[in-house]
C-alpha cells in the first residue's frame, strides 16, 4: 500500500496539483480584491476611476503590452486632463475615433462657410446692396447678391474656389476684396489641416499590431 504523504504517489500528486489548483484562484481573489480596494481609494480623489472589467484586467496584468498590442496604462489624478488634449490638436484628432473625426471635419467647414457668409451679409448691407431700389447704374461689392443665403453660396464657393460664375466681386469695394483673400488663404489652411490629420489617421500602424501574436512558449 502506498504512502500518500510520500512523495511521487499518485494520491501526493493529485493533492499537491489541487493544492496548487487553490491557490491559484486565491491568489487572483487576492488580486482582484486588492485592486477593487486601490480603485475604490481612489474614487474619494478629485478624479474618479470607473470600476470597469476593463480596469480590473489592466491591474491584474502586470505587463506593460498587452497581447493585443495595446499599452497597459491608466491615467489617473490627471489634472485639467481634458485641456490637455487642446494643446496638441492635430494628435488629438488623429487618437480620436472615427465618427467623431468625421464630425469635426464636416463641422469646421460648415462653420467657416457660415462665418465668412455673415461677414458677406455684413459688407452688403453696409454699402447698400440689399435695398429695394437701387439707383441706376449701381455697382455692388458682390454681383448677383439679394439676401443672406446669397452671401452663404457665395462663401462656398469662394473658399471651396468653385466659382459658377453668377455670383463675383467688383472693385467697388476695398473690404470686399480684401474679405476673399483672406478666407481663400484661410481655406487652403483648413484643407490642408483636415487632409493631413485624415491622412495620418489612415496610415497609423494601429491596425499592425492586431497582426502581431505573443507566443505561449518563449524560443531562443
Amino acid at each position: 500500500m502506498e504512502d500518500p504523504d510520500r512523495p511521487g504517489t499518485p494520491l501526493h500528486r493529485s493533492q499537491s496539483q489541487n493544492s496548487v489548483v487553490v491557490l491559484s484562484e486565491a491568489d487572483h481573489l487576492m488580486l482582484k480584491a486588492g485592486a477593487m480596494r486601490a480603485v475604490q481609494h481612489a474614487g474619494s480623489f478629485r478624479n474618479r476611476v470607473a470600476v470597469t472589467p476593463a480596469v480590473l484586467h489592466r491591474r491584474l496584468k502586470r505587463r506593460a503590452i498587452l497581447k493585443n498590442g495595446d499599452t497597459n496604462v491608466i491615467q489617473t489624478h490627471v489634472s485639467k486632463k481634458h485641456r490637455k488634449y487642446l494643446q496638441d490638436l492635430f494628435t488629438t484628432m488623429v487618437d480620436v475615433q472615427w465618427r467623431y473625426s468625421l464630425f469635426v471635419f464636416s463641422m469646421s467647414f460648415i462653420l467657416s462657410w457660415f462665418s465668412f457668409g455673415c461677414v458677406w451679409w455684413l459688407i452688403a448691407i453696409t454699402h447698400g446692396d440689399l435695398e429695394s431700389e437701387l439707383p441706376e447704374g449701381w455697382i455692388p461689392c458682390v454681383v448677383n447678391i439679394q439676401g443672406f443665403w446669397s452671401c452663404f453660396l457665395f462663401s462656398v464657393e469662394t473658399q471651396s474656389t468653385i466659382g459658377f460664375g453668377g455670383r463675383a466681386t467688383t472693385e467697388e469695394c476695398p473690404e470686399a476684396i480684401t474679405v476673399m483673400c483672406i478666407q481663400t488663404i484661410f481655406g487652403m489652411m483648413m484643407q490642408a489641416f483636415m487632409v493631413g490629420f485624415v491622412f495620418a489617421k489612415m496610415a497609423r500602424p494601429k491596425q499592425r499590431t492586431q497582426t502581431l501574436l505573443f507566443s505561449r512558449y518563449a524560443t531562443v
